[in-house]
């Protein structure tokens, strides 16, 4: 009977291990081709090993998808992450990244510069990837970005053969990688031939304005100079042997002093070229050397309303020149001679240095000709445009903002408006236009009554637009009520009018621990907390480093809310030092500072704030607390709202 029992296992073990391999079989053969739907629960999801069921966005279904190749369609980068430094591009196509080339189909590589995984191979030869980063190997150098240079120039050698590797170097007889003759080392990796040195293209030849001709490097459109080689024209006051190292100069020679210079009545013209004087015959196609002078009747003469101070220069003639008779200003218009100065006839003034122009009140035939800003000619006579006002008699000034100005003093009749970069009367910094009649003042700004201050719940308070009492200053332009110890249910109750508060166990806004209240308004860092930047480090001498409140260069901390010049600190080195440990200690620097919940009240005195260490009550420092149990306390009725403030509930 036992061995019947042992069959009748065996045989149901058998069954059962028959069915689950057919099971097993079915699913792996139940595979799914390329696009098709697939079971990521089967054995074999996908026929083609190469493909992947993954989720379509398409239908959102399972398909099977082939390997991302380069150049394939892809929604976003995450497409690609099959291969590696690539991305989806603006295109939807699958690329390389930058600093990356093809490697195949289906990897990209980084070449010199790019970056790598350790150990990974990079595309540029005898490269490899150095703290992340694709750089030449030792004894190679970079040739842009594609190329590792072995290190030859100046190495050891026996012949040219292992020298070869930067073009134009030679073994030399010193048995030394070294340039070739007419070539010139550019780098440890580099040779380029001068003029006259063999080349095989243009861009061999290192001079500017060189070309390749017959395998010779070669100046473009000039000889160089024999003892230079390099391509550069004559020019004026540049060394030369003789005239013909001058000849590209026109009208130049080479002086006695061996420079390139101009003829005898000629004078420089440019770098380049010499051109007649003053008083010089020439024609039409010969230019004259002074500026704002030209060939008139063949002879070089300066232009109209220009004189002649010598033959080289050409002066223009303008008020305030000297002169003996009325035409000798008569270039100028409205001009005349008057104790031997060119100047304005009466009723005109100066429009510039080298015109007069009819002042307000004055004849005119055009506007243009009216001397002052903003004025017009009206029935022949200067007046101011409309919407300016006249001033003085003798000036137009600005009615609105917008309107046209030279000077701060043309926007006077709209208070507090200035004249701006772009020649417009607009509202001071830190003031804000009402209207095109009115400059409303910021918080901080000079006002005269309240009605100057633009911002909402400010007053006019000793000349400045300032925040009432029970108001913060938020902004230039925003004062929210000061909420803290007022009450509260939860912190978000407190954060939204007041930074760094939150709602404490007694109901009322308080700031958060190591905070101080600052003017019964702000929760400002102590030092050594976190900070985003310098205006939230709000005790004296205090900045924001590393996200951290810390006192500036040559000050230390004496407490948390204390800076002071580390010259004037007191130098320790026991707590013993300092008096009593209660309130002192000596610092990892060696000088005195106050202990945690302590202030310094003067030079030599460390005070508990609250919840620091006392024996009586005259040594607790913030208003309205006692010394209770040895900790500072606020009193009864008070709440506290900070370890520096108690407020009455």
């Amino acid at each position: 009977m036992p061995s019947l029992i042992l069959c009748e296992i065996l045989f149901l073990i058998m069954v059962v291990d028959n069915s689950f391999s057919l099971n097993n079989e079915n699913d792996y053969n139940q595979c799914a081709s390329r696009n098709a739907e697939c079971n990521v629960e089967t054995a074999r999801p996908c026929c083609d090993p190469n493909d992947h069921c993954k989720n379509s966005q398409a239908d959102n279904s399972f398909r099977c998808i082939g390997k991302m190749r380069l150049g394939e369609f892809c929604e976003s980068d995450a497409d690609c992450d099959e291969i590696r430094h690539s991305k989806c591009s603006k295109d939807r196509t699958c690329i390389c990244r930058s600093n990356n080339v093809e490697f195949n189909e289906t990897t990209c590589a980084p070449v010199l510069g790019g970056f790598c995984w350790k150990n990974e191979t990079c595309a540029t030869d005898n490269a490899v990837c150095i703290n992340n980063e694709c750089q030449c190997k030792d004894n190679y150098f970079p040739r842009g970005n594609t190329q590792c240079i072995f290190h030859t120039l100046g190495v050891s050698c026996e012949n040219d053969e292992i020298c070869e590797q930067v073009r134009f170097a030679k073994c030399s007889e010193r048995k030394i990688c070294s340039c070739s003759s007419s070539t010139v080392k550019v780098n440890s990796t580099y040779c380029a031939p001068t003029v006259g040195g063999f080349c095989w293209t243009t861009d061999d030849c290192l001079p500017s304005n060189s070309i390749c001709v017959a395998n010779r490097c070669k100046c473009k459109e000039f000889d160089p100079f024999k003892f230079q080689p390099k391509c550069i024209p004559a020019q004026l006051g540049v060394h030369c042997r003789d005239d013909n190292d001058c000849k590209t100069i026109p009208n130049g020679k080479c002086s006695e002093y061996k420079k390139c210079s101009c003829k005898d009545n000629y004078a420089q013209y440019n770098n380049t070229s010499c051109a007649l004087l003053l008083g010089e015959y020439c024609s039409k196609d010969k230019l004259c050397a002074p500026l704002n002078s030209s060939c008139t009747n063949n002879v070089c003469t300066c232009d109209k309303g220009f004189f002649a101070k010598s033959s080289h220069s050409c002066l223009q003639y303008h008020l305030g020149m000297s002169c003996q008779v009325d035409e000798t200003c008569e270039t100028i218009l409205y001009s005349h001679c008057s104790n031997r100065q060119c100047i304005c006839k009466g009723g005109y003034a100066m429009f510039n240095e080298t015109s007069c122009a009819p002042v307000l009140g004055e004849y005119c035939r055009k506007s243009q000709q009216c001397a002052s800003l903003n004025s017009q000619c009206i029935d022949n006579i200067c007046l101011c445009k409309t919407d300016y006002l006249l001033q003085f008699d003798t000036k137009c000034v600005a009615k609105y903002l917008g309107q046209s100005c030279k000077e701060n003093d043309d926007c006077n009749k709209i208070k507090f408006a200035i004249c701006s970069h772009d020649k417009k009367c607009v509202c001071n910094l830190n003031y804000v236009a009402l209207g095109i009649r009115k400059c409303i003042a910021l918080i901080g700004e000079y006002c005269d009554q309240d009605e100057e201050c633009i911002t909402y719940n400010t007053i006019c308070i000793n000349n400045k637009c300032q925040c009432p009492a029970r108001y913060a200053t938020e902004s230039k332009r925003e004062c929210e009520h000061v909420s803290i110890g007022v009450t509260c249910q939860k912190d978000s109750d407190c954060k939204s009018s007041i930074k760094n508060s939150v709602c404490s166990n007694d109901a009322v806004c308080v700031c958060r621990p190591n905070f101080y209240v600052l003017n019964n308004s702000e929760c400002v860092p102590s030092l050594s907390e976190y900070c985003l930047n310098n205006d939230e480090c709000r005790f004296n001498f205090s900045i924001c480093i590393n996200n951290k409140c810390q006192c500036q260069k040559n000050f230390r901390s004496l407490s948390r809310n204390q800076c002071i010049p580390f010259i004037s600190a007191y130098r320790c080195n026991l707590n013993s030092d300092c008096g009593d440990p209660w309130h002192y200690k000596c610092s990892a620097d060696k000088i005195c500072v106050c202990n945690s919940n302590n202030t310094s009240i003067d030079k030599s005195t460390c005070s508990p704030l609250l919840n620091g260490y006392c024996w009586m009550d005259r040594q607790c420092v913030v208003p309205n607390s006692f010394c209770f149990d040895y900790r500072c306390k606020c009193n009864n009725n008070f709440v506290a709202v900070s370890d520096n403030l108690c407020l009455s509930l």
